[in-house]
This record gives structure tokens, C-alpha cells and sequence, in this order.
């Protein structure tokens, strides 16, 4: 299993299958998720129960035909790409759910892949919230923003 700060996630057999992860059993490593495999949807959250977590909305983001959500999630920051029937507002805590499957795991030293597929959109807790939105929409070649957008 992956412990997310106190939230066990059990990994699929695929993932762990190749022994690639054997070396990191009881160490910490760093987990991405890309944005638009977290969702907020009754369904969604449903079929993925044991892979919730309770977040705050820092930002959220209308896009037209999506919502990003600037998470925060026990210390961490976390990005969602939802639709836009989305209820989840600034400063509201939403339940948020994702498939166990699409979990990418990193060496936290030197931030090598260590699932067998590639690509995560992630952010340490570094930098302003300001800051790490820029990250995330500079990954998605979208314009940066020069201040947060008002609550």
C-alpha cells in the first residue's frame, strides 16, 4: 500500500508486479497524480472510495469547459481538472477521489520514475501558492497569472 499522510492507498498488482517498489517498502516516496485523473463527481468518487481525500479548495479555476482545482491535502498541494458542474468553491473542503492505476511513484531524491508509466503533473509544497499555480499552467502552456485571481 501507499501512505498518503495517513490515508492508506492499496496499489494495483500491476504497479507492484516488476519488484521495482521492493526497495522502497517503509520509505517515503513521492506520488503524482496527473489533474485530470482527481475528480470530485458522485460517481467517480464512488467507484474509487478507497482512494479519497478530504481537501480545501485554494483556488478554483473555471476554464470554459473544465474547472481547475488548486488543492491543498494535509500540507500538500494537489491540481484537479474537473467538470464544470463542479460545486467545489474557494475555501470549501470537497472529497476527491482517484483511480489507484494511474498513481506515479518517485524516488524523492532524485525524482527518478519508479511506476512503469511516465508523465505527472506534480508540486511540492515549495514556493507561494502563486507560485506552484504558475507551475502547473506553465505544464499545461497556459498563461501564467501576475496575482491570484480574487476569492
Amino acid at each position: 500500500y501507499l501512505d498518503l499522510s495517513g490515508d492508506k492507498v492499496v496499489l494495483p498488482k500491476e504497479k507492484t508486479a516488476d519488484g521495482s517498489l521492493d526497495a522502497y517498502v517503509g520509505k517515503p516516496v513521492k506520488a503524482g497524480v496527473r489533474p485530470e485523473d482527481i475528480k470530485d463527481d458522485a460517481e467517480f468518487v464512488e467507484k474509487y472510495a478507497d482512494c479519497k481525500l478530504t481537501t480545501t479548495v485554494e483556488v478554483s479555476e473555471l476554464m470554459g469547459s473544465e474547472i481547475y482545482l488548486y488543492l491543498e491535502y494535509k500540507g500538500n498541494k494537489m491540481t484537479a481538472r474537473v467538470a464544470p458542474t463542479s460545486k467545489a468553491k474557494n475555501g470549501s473542503q470537497v472529497i476527491m477521489a482517484f483511480d489507484p492505476h494511474k498513481v506515479h511513484l518517485f524516488d524523492p531524491e532524485t525524482n527518478t520514475l519508479r511506476s512503469p508509466t511516465w508523465y505527472a503533473t506534480m508540486c511540492d509544497a515549495a514556493g507561494t501558492l502563486l507560485e506552484q499555480c504558475n507551475i502547473v499552467r506553465a505544464l499545461h502552456r497556459l498563461p501564467l497569472w501576475a496575482e491570484l485571481p480574487e476569492k
